[in-house]
């Protein structure tokens, strides 16, 4: 996900789109930005949260009117325990 934070804000002109770029890395950070301990730290209903809290936090840093998007994603890497490669994308708009 660094990575992908890294080449979104080498997009010319990002420095006007991008609010802001938020990594949870470890199990703490999730729980912190969520407000609570999820059912899975990797699933689908995870991104949605997320999603949502991008798109609730982007909408008290924009200007009224302005299209926003809440993006998120949950992955597992490969490790101990974990199954690799697990992936969930979601993302919420509001206009």
């Amino acid at each position: 996900m660094s990575q992908a934070v890294a080449w979104l804000l080498t997009v010319p002109g990002a420095s006007n789109t991008v609010l802001e770029a938020n990594v949870p890395y470890c199990r703490g950070s999730l729980v912190d930005l969520l407000g609570q301990e999820p059912e899975q730290y990797c699933s689908a209903a995870t991104a949605i949260d997320m999603a949502r809290i991008a798109f609730q936090r982007a909408a008290t840093m924009a200007s009224f009117g302005v299209p926003l998007l809440g993006v998120a994603a949950t992955c597992s890497l490969a490790s101990v325990g974990v199954q690799p490669n697990m992936t969930h994308l979601n993302m919420e708009q509001h206009v």
